[in-house]
């Protein structure tokens, strides 16, 4: 019994961290981190809700390192842009409550078809990043469209609730908000990702939602896989690795499906 135990630790002890490096190294890459880092929490025993809150708290490190090496290039510091952060940070935390409040029976069933849906949308997310940049030619100039603040709410919301491939849904936001500025876009993506991640990943710890021996492990993984990630990003195939992270996703929701719905 002893050793069974002593065998498990040792396995979390070498799978979380190796998973967190992975994840690190894909997400400077190509994107696509959650896909590898759920599955994997998921593996050391957490329930479904309790594995996404914790992966979010995981994550923040590393997109904080990514906000400081872009912090160059951030848009000032205006009402404006506080309109845009305060909006997606409260829609977060809203669907951050929502996830807490599904019971996890439920959540459980849902997690292969958000996993799967984060699949989808990481699959094509290159296709929409080539839409939007297209979208740029025609708008950029624009005056900041403060109507369109409200597509933030569903895109915090599911940031919140699931996370994985927010970041595509708020780079198509944003780029509509800020009048098809992408690359000011882009770059305030990933700072809503960092204060949001954050602002989750505190009201969860508050209500005890999270795992930190498995959130630590995985976390000092991610920020190791992010500057590995960095230095590789010009010498790695980057199709190459999409695809295996869009087959892993794809089995891994399959899987789910099976040990979720009906099992």
């Amino acid at each position: 019994m002893l050793f069974d135990a002593l065998t498990e630790q040792l396995a979390q002890l070498i799978v979380l961290p190796a998973s967190g490096t992975l994840a690190g190294i894909l997400n400077a890459v190509v994107g696509g981190a959650g896909i590898i880092t759920i599955p994997a929490m998921l593996w050391a025993g957490l329930l479904p809700n309790i594995a996404v809150a914790s992966n979010t708290a995981a994550l923040v490190p590393s997109n904080f390192v990514t906000v400081h090496a872009l912090r160059a290039e951030l848009p000032e510091t205006n009402f404006p842009m506080f309109l845009v952060s305060a909006t997606s940070l409260i829609a977060s935390i809203a669907g951050a409550a929502l996830l807490l409040s599904t019971p996890p029976s439920v959540y459980a069933k849902l997690t292969p078809l958000l996993l799967g849906s984060a699949t989808v949308l990481f699959a094509f997310g290159h296709q929409l990043n080539s839409r939007i940049k297209a979208f740029e030619n025609t708008r950029t100039g624009q005056r900041l469209d403060y109507s369109a603040l409200t597509l933030l709410i569903p895109a915090g919301l599911y940031q919140g609730y699931f996370g994985v491939g927010a970041g595509i849904i708020f780079l198509a936001a944003l780029s509509i908000i800020l009048g098809g500025n992408y690359k000011v876009a882009a770059v305030l993506r990933n700072l809503l990702n960092g204060l949001n991640g954050l602002a989750i990943s505190i009201y969860c710890a508050v209500l005890g939602a999270i795992e930190w021996k498995v959130t630590v492990l995985v976390a000092v993984g991610t920020v190791l896989g992010g500057y590995i990630g960095a230095r590789l990003i010009q010498s790695v195939p980057k199709e190459a690795m999409r695809i295996c992270v869009i087959f892993t996703g794809g089995g891994l929701s399959i899987m789910y499906a099976a040990r979720f719905w009906w099992h």
